[in-house]
C-alpha cells in the first residue's frame, strides 16, 4: 500500500511540467492555460514588439528619445526603430492577463556575439533636464498595462514607467502622485491583422520620480520631470520573428 510520503512525491512529479510550463518566457513563448480559474483561455501567446519612438512632439523635441538608428542596428531609416531579438533588444507583448508591454533596448546583447552591424548597445535618451541640456543615456525599462485589451479604436490614459536601472529612481506616469499625469494608450487601426498600438504624453506630460525604500516599498521623492514621448508599437505575429 503507498504510503503517504510516495503519494505526495508523486504529486509532486506531475505538477513539475506545469510549473515548467509557468515559468517558460523565453524570447518568444506560447503557453498553455495552466489553472482553473483560467481554463476557458486555450492558449497565452507573448508576442515579439516594434517599437518606433518619436522624435519630435509636436513641434518640439521629445523629452524621451530613441538612439537613431533602425531594428539592425544601421543609421537609416525608420529611425529610433527597436524590434524584439534584434540587436540584443527584448521585448514582451502579452495576449493575456493585464494585456501589457515591456521593452527593454539592451537586455540581451553582448558584443562579443552580435552581429558586426548591430553596431554599439542599443539605448535611449532621457532629457531629464530639458532638451537644451544633455541626456542621460542608457537602456531604460519601459513597461505599460491593458494594451491588448483596448479595443478597436479605443484609447485610455494609464500609467507607464522607464526604470532607469542606475540606482536613481524609476520614471513614473501616473495621476497618483501630485503634479504627475498618466499616459495616453490607443489602439490604431491594424494592419493585416496586426495589431498596431499608440502610447504617448498628454496633460502635462509630467513624470514623478519615483524610488525604492529599504523594504522595497515605492517612495516618491518629491521630484518631476517634463518628458513628453509618444512611441508607436506593432505586434510581431507568432512565430515570425519578423514584420513586415
Amino acid at each position: 500500500m503507498p504510503t503517504l510520503v510516495s503519494r505526495v512525491s508523486r504529486a509532486v512529479l506531475a505538477l513539475l511540467p506545469l510549473l515548467a510550463a509557468c515559468y517558460n518566457d523565453g524570447p518568444l513563448a506560447t503557453r498553455t492555460a495552466d489553472i482553473p480559474v483560467e481554463a476557458k483561455v486555450a492558449t497565452r501567446t507573448i508576442y515579439q514588439a516594434v517599437l518606433v519612438w518619436d522624435s519630435l512632439v509636436g513641434s518640439a523635441p521629445a523629452g524621451i528619445q530613441g538612439d537613431g538608428r533602425n531594428r539592425f542596428g544601421q543609421w537609416a531609416s525608420p529611425a529610433n526603430q527597436y524590434q524584439g531579438q534584434y540587436c540584443g533588444v527584448w521585448t514582451r507583448l502579452y495576449s493575456y492577463g493585464t494585456g501589457g508591454l515591456d521593452f527593454d533596448p539592451d537586455t540581451y546583447y553582448d558584443s562579443t556575439t552580435m552581429s558586426g552591424s548591430c553596431g554599439p548597445v542599443r539605448q535611449m535618451s532621457l532629457y531629464l533636464n530639458g532638451t537644451g541640456g544633455a541626456p542621460t543615456v542608457l537602456g531604460p525599462h519601459f513597461s505599460t498595462d491593458s494594451l491588448w485589451n483596448l479595443g478597436s479604436g479605443a484609447t485610455r490614459l494609464q500609467p507607464a514607467t522607464f526604470g532607469q536601472q542606475n540606482g536613481t529612481c524609476v520614471i513614473t506616469f501616473d495621476s497618483q502622485y501630485t503634479g504627475a499625469s498618466m499616459v495616453r494608450a490607443t489602439r490604431l487601426a491594424d494592419s493585416s491583422g496586426v495589431r498596431r498600438l499608440r502610447v504617448e504624453t498628454q496633460g502635462n506630460q509630467t513624470a514623478a520620480c519615483i524610488a525604492t525604500n529599504s523594504k522595497g516599498k515605492p517612495v516618491d521623492t518629491g521630484i518631476r520631470y517634463v518628458l513628453p514621448f509618444g512611441v508607436t508599437i506593432t505586434q510581431v505575429p507568432a512565430p515570425a520573428p519578423t514584420f513586415p
